[in-house]
């Protein structure tokens, strides 16, 4: 599996390396705005079409140049779901694009393919006696388990991220995972609420353990947490939630129109807001099912030169 290290030094990499990337006087690809950002999409649609570079669907324009793909989720770890997010095509394409930057000297080396892991909160742990320890044992353990995954199935992927989904419970299907327990405890995979209550000091304790583990992966992770500010603020009030060295994939202020698409954090006079107090914003997906396109998928907008 393709696993670029970028920045993090004296780690081993599991299969192949791309080279050092020139930075002087290198050319954006066309449509790209500004330099130095691509266009991306992540989950299961849409699909890009295979084009050496390919490019942003809908929009056509741009360098296609991230993808990011759901590794699995909390509910698979307990045994209450399976499946996942995977749009194959949408890795080739992303992970292509970026040996295409390689090769013509992009200014910043696109994303390519990154994962995502759909994380339960504290309340859903069925190990949960209240505890910080066992708070943080619990994003700890959900963390190891992506990595494995990863390990054991892929997808191939071109960024050491695996972004911890931090969000409102969806029921899907009449699937369970419901209640994921960042605000409540709840049992039977998420459909019985126990308690409507959860103090944040555990839910601040689950995510440090996920990103503990990710840092200190011998595979090199990096931090990562994707989430809104609107949810990040409920979930987290005002004395939890810090998360500043960790990069960032917000979902906020998300725009129902795709076209022209955004530029530089914004979509006309909707920007990207985040949270957490990051110093590393680095995704912004920018719309989600836009109901003017019959839910055609989500769009995301990366800012490489943050990476």
């Amino acid at each position: 599996m393709l696993l670029y290290r970028r920045a993090k030094l004296g780690l081993m990499a599991t299969g192949l390396v791309l080279g050092t990337v020139a930075f002087f006087a290198a050319p954006a690809y066309a449509g790209d705005s500004p330099s130095g950002f691509v266009y991306g999409t992540d989950s299961y649609q849409p699909t890009v079409t295979l084009n050496y570079p390919a490019t942003e669907p809908v929009i056509d324009s741009g360098l296609y140049g991230a993808y990011g793909a759901e590794i699995s989720t909390w509910g698979n770890y307990l045994g209450c779901t399976s499946g996942r997010a995977v749009n194959s095509t949408d890795v080739i394409a992303a992970n292509q694009d970026v040996t295409y930057a390689v090769n013509h000297n992009f200014v910043g080396v696109p994303l390519g393919t990154y994962l995502y892991f759909y994380a339960g909160g504290p309340g859903v742990d069925p190990n949960y006696n209240g505890t910080t320890t066992e708070a943080y044992d619990w994003g700890y353990n959900q963390a190891e388990y992506a990595i494995s995954q990863w390990a054991a199935i892929g997808p191939e992927i071109s960024s050491p991220l695996i972004f911890m989904d931090v969000e409102q419970g969806n029921r899907n299907a009449g699937q369970p995972e419901y209640y994921n327990g960042w605000n409540s405890r709840a049992s039977n995979c998420g459909e019985t609420v126990l308690s409507s209550y959860m103090a944040p000091n555990l839910d601040q304790a689950t995510v440090d353990g996920y990103l503990y583990a990710l840092d200190s992966s011998p595979d090199g992770f990096y931090q990562s947490v994707y989430s809104s500010p609107g949810f990040w603020s409920y979930t987290f009030g005002s004395s939890y939630g810090s998360i500043p060295n960790a990069y960032e994939w917000t979902s906020e202020n998300e725009s129902a129109s795709i076209t022209p698409g955004a530029s530089g954090w914004c979509m006309g006079s909707t920007c990207a807001a985040w949270f957490g107090g990051t110093d590393h914003p680095l995704i912004w997906q920018w719309t989600t099912n836009a109901p003017d396109l019959n839910s055609v998928g989500d769009f995301d907008q990366v800012d490489d030169l943050n990476f």
